[in-house]
């Protein structure tokens, strides 16, 4: 959803026409620190120290990068931050990562939040698949997904939190869904959530998830999926284009 309101055209490229995706490392910073935060650290109890949690991050971060290099090997085509060489751009990412994801175990554990636990295991990259009604042409429409953590505090309060790499999303829909995911399939009245923004490391003020109606929300999402269904795909030309992994298969691009 949030894909397709950012520039609809890009989204049909992508999901639809196939078109190659330049690599960003950007992307695979943001990737390796949900592995070695989520998959490593939090699904297996915090039992791994903190050197361990970062070779995780330097291991997997690296095994993307020679991924873009098989996919794109002229690094000078690469996306990338600002003004600098995309070789910079890998060293600065991976020393920044290493350095986030140490600071991220240590604030959460001081923050006191603790994984929820369903069925057993630590709530984190909690699956969900919803039906949230019918679509244009009668078919159900079917929204699935991986939430990022379900934290609960010392007073069993839920959580969601979706940790963010880069910038803060520009509006709390993922958040929404997510709360509508964890109260439909998993039965938790969850009714705050948050961003966790590892550049800042720190989280966004807490979302009040209720406060925008489960049914708006929703009606964004059957939208979306009618705009998909009829090929709506107006491109938006703007600041978006110049970290658009598929700039250069549109025509559009600004």
């Amino acid at each position: 959803m949030t894909e397709f309101a950012r520039c609809p055209r890009s989204f049909a490229l992508k999901r639809h026409e196939g078109a190659p995706q330049l690599p960003a490392p950007w992307a695979g910073h943001g990737s390796a620190g949900h592995h070695a935060l989520l998959d490593v650290w939090e699904a297996n109890g915090r039992t791994h120290t903190a050197s361990e949690v970062q070779e995780a991050f330097v291991s997997k971060f690296r095994e993307y990068i020679a991924e873009y290099d098989q996919r794109e090997p002229d690094r000078s085509l690469w996306l990338r931050g600002g003004r600098k060489s995309t070789d910079r751009d890998i060293a600065d990412r991976e020393a920044l990562g290493i350095e986030q994801v140490a600071n991220y175990m240590q604030y959460v554990t001081t923050e006191g939040l603790e994984p929820w636990e369903i069925d057993g295991r630590p709530a984190v990259e909690l699956p969900f698949k919803i039906n949230i009604g019918e679509g244009l042409f009668g078919e159900p429409i079917i929204v699935r997904g991986f939430i990022d953590a379900l934290y609960r505090d010392v007073n069993w309060v839920p959580l969601v939190r979706d940790l963010k790499f880069g910038k803060r999303p520009a509006w709390d829909f993922q958040l929404w869904m997510y709360g509508i995911a964890v109260r439909e399939e998993y039965d938790i009245d969850v009714e705050y959530g948050d961003f966790f923004l590892c550049k800042e490391n720190a989280p966004t003020n807490p979302v009040e998830l209720l406060k925008m109606p489960d049914e708006e929300v929703l009606d964004l999402v059957i939208k979306m999926d009618a705009a998909d269904m009829i090929g709506y795909y107006n491109p938006n030309p703007g600041e978006a284009c110049r970290t658009c992994d598929v700039q250069r298969s549109c025509k559009f691009f600004a």
